[in-house]
């Protein structure tokens, strides 16, 4: 049998993609509810912008230096309303992927929730995108 945060994380990934189709992908508040929901009883900060400084380490090297907490409410914002441009919506899932793993906006879940994102974003764009995970978009 699986671990108990593994069975809640599939469960709370399984509630989040149902409502795909209810969010809009320009919505700060809708990405706030969807990390909510996809971290709902595995972090106590589910829903919330990280109030710490986040580092990515790999074998015991800074592989990437997140922006400072203070500063990713405003590049969240920024980031959102980039996407109410003109550019291709492909363009625009790529590009907000890229930004929002940089920005690494989450305590925790920023990869599940780069990924659900930019699914939002495509399927947006059409819906056959409700259905080809972004990993397969990539391989």
């Amino acid at each position: 049998m699986a671990p108990k945060s593994e069975i809640t994380e599939v469960l709370n990934a399984n509630k989040i993609y149902q409502q795909l189709n209810d969010l809009s992908p320009i919505s700060e508040m809708h990405l706030l509810a969807a990390h909510e929901i996809m971290m709902r009883d595995l972090i106590k900060e589910a829903g919330k912008w990280r109030a710490g400084n986040m580092g990515i380490i790999q074998k015991g090297k800074v592989r990437h230096m997140a922006p400072p907490a203070e500063r990713v409410s405003y590049l969240m914002r920024d980031l959102l309303k980039y996407l109410k441009g003109n550019d291709h919506p492909i363009v625009k899932g790529c590009v907000f992927h890229y930004e929002f793993e940089f920005i690494h906006p989450f305590a925790d879940g920023n990869g599940r929730m780069g990924r659900f994102w930019h699914s939002s974003l495509l399927y947006d764009y059409h819906p056959v995108f409700e259905f080809i995970p972004v990993e397969s978009l990539i391989q």
